[in-house]
């Protein structure tokens, strides 16, 4: 019963497809056969027409009325000729091969059309039954009547009404046989392709060991050894998967969709539950989840039964038998077609019980670890503070003398105009517009001591906030708080600052910094006592930097030294508190952004600090 769908298939498709077949090609032969009869029909209708239309004009042109009768009565033994005629230009009838209609007028629908139409050749009818053709008769270009011929198709219809019914009888033939043909080939073919099939019901009752026994060398025979190839395939596959199974690093588990219940557990599985293989069989999972993990396992599991995913993994809780915890990564799949009922799961799980216990470790350590820092992290920021006001002090030592020598002059200018007004005082000359004059004077000197104060004090009070500002004009800060010292010791400074460079960060902080390396270059001049002493500073463009150096001439720091130069406390100066380059070091990195190097270049060191632009 099973091969007779397939055989009724066979045969029914092979008879069907060579009947259409031969069908349409019997029907192009009719086809082809019809248009080559009645295109001839159509030429021979046009060359009877043409013949007796030049034969016809000297006797329409004579009014010879016998002469054309003599012509159209020679055509009347033509083969299937139903009539001929001679047309006057208006109509009437001349010559008609049925001599009753000569001297009448045409007046039927196509007669009338005929008459009234362009003098060309025309074809007044063309069917099944007759084909009917009129040619002008021409003097020159001059219209002097028509030439008409009807030749009709009865025998036409005759041959093509045998070649149908001949075509007819070889198509039932050919039907016969290729029905006779197919029956045979579905029979052959039905027996081999049943003997698969039942090989194929015999496995699926659970007798995994046939194999189909097909002898040939076509694509059936090549067809049943691969499907035996692939019985031994899926057996051997069947072999290794059961040995996974069993072995398996993790635990591995076939469970039943609707109750739970496990179907299959391997041996791990049921070490890290801590159960036997016996008890396993009457658990299921949600018997051995913790109860803290059972409303999360619920909802995955709930996700997976609706199609909404294939799998789902969590990390969970079970409860061995013992009563003693163990963490596992669970991951379940489930054994179906994506969008069907799954019927089973597969539950792999894995003790992860170690790596959360070293988590929860680790976590403690964190705890304390952060606390930690956060305690050495307020020293260090206690000591940070302590190193930035050390070093601002030793930069307002700098400002009081700096500021000591821009009063020296003003307070000498003031001494002199004390002691101008006692003499004039004296000498009876002190009159109300020289007193005015040197009160104005006076005034002018304190207003400038007192604006040289307030620069000095903008310049040390701290940013409360990073901000955009020109580096030159934290450079030109530097440079006022120290230029007098230099040019009092004889210090030449030279300068090349390009305008219009914009950083982030802290001005004032910046200009502490290029101070600090201001006042290192003029200490290390005067300590080596050069005669000639030097610095340079210059400020250019880099790419996406500014690039900031100040260079002296006071021979250089000894190359064991240089490393050591930004280290906190590290000096080589006698009274020095080596905090001055750390600190330049420690704004240029963490509040400017930028980088500090220091070499020696030429007859002393080139200090490079490196700041990043803010492109307008």
């Amino acid at each position: 019963m099973a091969t007779r769908p397939f055989k009724r298939q066979i045969i029914l498709t092979y008879v069907v497809g060579f009947f259409l077949l031969i069908s349409l090609f019997v029907t192009y032969l009719v086809w082809a056969e019809r248009n080559y009869l009645f295109n001839n029909s159509n030429l021979h209708a046009s060359a009877l027409a043409q013949s007796m239309a030049v034969s016809s004009l000297s006797w329409v042109l004579a009014n010879d009325v016998a002469g054309l009768e003599e012509i159209v009565q020679a055509l009347k033994p033509y083969p299937e000729l139903h009539y001929a005629m001679v047309l006057s230009e208006k109509g009437r009838v001349l010559a008609h091969t049925d001599q009753t209609k000569r001297g009448q007028y045409l007046t039927d629908k196509d007669s009338k059309a005929l008459i009234n139409s362009t003098p060309q050749n025309r074809i007044i009818a063309d069917n099944r039954s007759i084909i009917d053709v009129a040619v002008p008769i021409l003097l020159k270009h001059r219209h002097v009547g028509w030439a008409r011929v009807g030749l009709g198709r009865e025998q036409i219809a005759e041959k093509l009404n045998t070649m149908v019914w001949g075509s007819m009888i070889f198509v039932g033939a050919a039907l016969c046989f290729s029905l006779l043909e197919a029956f045979a080939i579905g029979k052959r073919l039905s027996r081999r392709i049943s003997a698969l099939a039942e090989v194929t019901a015999m496995i699926q009752s659970g007798e995994r060991d046939v194999r189909a026994d097909v002898q040939g060398t076509d694509e059936i025979t090549r067809l049943a050894h691969a499907f035996n190839d692939m019985l031994d395939t899926l057996a051997t596959s069947e072999n290794r998967f059961r040995a996974l199974f069993e072995q398996a690093a993790v635990g591995v588990a076939q469970v039943d969709a609707n109750t739970g219940r496990f179907v299959r557990v391997n041996q791990r599985f049921c070490d890290i539950c801590g159960y036997y293989l016996a008890e396993m069989m009457n658990k299921t999972l949600h018997d051995i989840t913790h109860p803290d993990d059972i409303q999360a396992s619920h909802e995955h599991m709930h996700v997976l039964m609706e199609g909404k995913a294939r799998e789902y993994s969590m990390e969970k809780r079970f409860s061995r038998k013992d009563g003693t915890i163990v963490w596992v990564h669970l991951t379940v799949s489930a054994m179906w077609s994506f969008g069907e009922t799954p019927t089973h799961h597969i539950a792999v799980v894995q003790d992860i019980t170690p790596r959360v216990q070293a988590q929860e470790e680790l976590l403690r350590l964190n705890l304390d670890l952060e606390q930690l820092v956060q305690k050495e992290s307020l020293k260090n920021r206690e000591k940070d503070l302590l190193l930035i006001q050390q070093s601002r002090l030793a930069a307002m030592g700098e400002m009081v003398h700096n500021i000591a020598h821009q009063w020296r002059q003003p307070l000498n200018a003031l001494s002199i105009i004390i002691a101008n007004i006692k003499d004039d005082y004296d000498y009876g000359e002190l009159t109300a517009e020289s007193l005015q004059e040197s009160v104005n004077k006076s005034r002018r000197l304190l207003r400038r001591m007192s604006t040289t104060v307030d620069e000095f004090r903008d310049f040390f009070r701290p940013d409360k906030e990073s901000c955009d500002f020109a580096l030159d004009h934290a450079v030109e800060e530097a440079i006022f708080i120290i230029g007098d010292t230099l040019v009092n010791n004889g210090i030449q400074l030279e300068k090349k600052i390009e305008a219009g460079l914009v950083g982030h960060g802290y001005p004032n902080q910046l200009a502490q910094a290029i101070l600090n390396l201001l006042v290192n270059s003029k200490d290390a001049i005067l300590e080596r006592k050069v005669s000639s002493g030097k610095i340079e500073i210059c400020l250019g463009k880099s790419g996406s930097q500014a690039i900031l150096t100040v260079q002296d001439n006071a021979g250089g720091i000894d190359e064991e030294v240089l490393p050591k130069i930004f280290d906190p406390y590290y000096t080589t100066k006698e009274q020095g508190s080596g905090i001055g380059l750390y600190m330049t070091k420690m704004i240029m990195e963490r509040n400017m952004k930028g980088s500090i190097i220091a070499v020696n270049h030429g007859e002393g060191t080139l200090i490079t600090l490196a700041i990043p632009l803010i492109v307008a």
